[in-house]
């Protein structure tokens, strides 16, 4: 990741003849857009500032920049996997200038101190917005809350057990009644492991013939109607992460109809790939939740045309190669943000997801998942994300929608490797970030 310039702050930046998406104004569609002081102070047909860095965008396309709600960065603990300053790079290669760090690290962020960890590192090592995301639970164990209203006021964003849900419900009550008081959001990874056991793939025609357990449906189903029920009760925004079922999707569909504060996200390996390609890919395609049946894949695109889905999120999972060499002991994860954007790209070349559709769940989609929360310590940050509003911060994704290239891991700017779209034909390279105003080139 490389910043231009010494300071570039003090310097105005022109993107010159931009052809811009902001999916909140339909009537913002091309123009220069002015940076100066790290602001934006003019979109439209201002001419360059003297002095200006140019940047040429007459065949680019430029949006918010984008968001992820859900990376593992796995530092500390696996630092061979990834770090902050890997997945920082990775994040840019992808187009992303604000990403959310789950807390499954070793130790597991579940006190101040390791919400301060995550902070001091990303002020040290990346130049992009690393929102750092609590446990629910102490060590992800599912038996002692952490302190919200603490984890709030170190700097959290929201609390999750990702990778695991609490299963007493009971407690989970309790955990979203804190987190709502603390102004934060609970994050949860809908499996009710009574039903998942030790299950390997997706209940069905592959897990049978590779005699593997299976995970069920059911195993999501049951924690996403425990989850709405939760949030309807206690009248609190819980969001859903992954969802990767049919029936998931019709849930959250009904309880937003109900006017339950519910949001969810999908992966692009959800959106992408069925049950099918473990007998192609192998380990790495191998993620929890599983990847579905193709009835499935359509409902959550369904979902995502009908707003049922507000965001699309990577569910980022660095894995050594050592960790990935044959499915049934295989971790679960694959690594996904510099494959999203252009792997997402074939729904629009395939006519299944209009262009403006997608921008809109890669930015303001999950802004306004990350608005819900109320606490002050991200009100500015947050105030920006997901627009091009003149006299805030820039925070803008560069793309060229005509680069078509070939999917390398060689080439990642991850640590690790496992990818499922290894070797796939693309279009869509992310040529700039910028993120609090400064140019980050991948």
């Amino acid at each position: 990741m490389e910043q231009r310039g010494e300071n570039n702050l003090l310097k105005p930046i022109c993107i010159l003849r931009a052809n811009i998406i902001d999916p909140l104004r339909s009537d913002l569609r091309a123009g220069n857009i002015i940076i100066d002081g790290g602001k934006i102070t003019s979109v439209g047909d201002m001419p360059p500032p003297e002095g200006s860095t140019i940047i040429d965008a007459s065949h680019f396309l430029v949006t918010p920049a984008f968001i992820d709600l859900h990376t593992h960065l796995r530092e500390p603990g696996r630092t061979d996997e990834e770090d902050i300053r890997s997945g920082s790079r990775a994040a840019v290669a992808g187009g992303f200038s604000t990403i959310l760090a789950m807390p499954n690290t070793s130790p597991v962020c579940d006190s101040e101190t390791g919400v301060e960890y995550v902070l001091k590192r990303a002020a040290e090592v990346s130049q992009i917005n690393i929102l750092p995301v609590g446990a629910i639970t102490e060590n992800l164990e599912g038996k002692k809350l952490v302190n919200a209203a603490a984890m709030q006021r170190a700097g959290a964003i929201a609390l999750s057990d990702d990778g695991k849900s609490p299963q007493d419900d009971k407690l989970m009550k309790k955990a979203v009644r804190a987190a709502k008081k603390a102004g934060l959001f609970i994050i949860d990874h809908p499996e009710d492991t009574s039903l998942s056991g030790d299950g390997v793939i997706h209940e069905g025609r592959w897990s049978k013939m590779y005699s593997f357990p299976g995970i069920s449906s059911d195993s999501e189903v049951a924690m996403i109607e425990r989850d709405i029920r939760v949030a309807e009760e206690e009248k609190a925004h819980i969001h859903i992460a992954h969802v990767s079922t049919k029936r998931g999707v019709e849930l959250i569909r009904a309880a937003k109809r109900r006017g339950v504060l519910v949001t969810s996200e999908v992966t692009p390996h959800h959106l992408l790939l069925t049950e099918d390609a473990v007998s192609v890919y192998g380990p790495n395609a191998k993620v929890k939740p599983p990847l579905r049946t193709e009835e499935d894949r359509l409902a959550l695109l369904e979902g995502l045309l009908d707003g049922t889905i507000d965001a699309i999120a990577t569910d980022h999972a660095p894995h050594s190669q050592e960790e990935k060499i044959e499915v049934r002991s295989a971790a679960f994860g694959v690594i996904g943000m510099e494959t999203a954007f252009p792997v997402l790209m074939r729904l629009v070349d395939e006519g299944v997801l209009g262009l403006d559709r997608l921008i809109y769940l890669l930015t303001a989609g999950p802004a306004k998942v990350l608005s819900l929360q109320t606490g002050d310590k991200w009100k500015q940050l947050l105030g920006r994300l997901g627009k091009i509003l003149e006299g805030e911060v820039a925070e803008l994704t560069i793309l060229d929608l005509n680069e078509r290239f070939r999917i390398s891991s060689r080439l990642f700017r991850s640590k690790s490797r496992n990818t499922p779209f290894e070797g796939w034909e693309v279009r869509g390279r992310v040529k700039y970030v910028i993120s609090n105003g400064r140019i980050l080139i991948p």
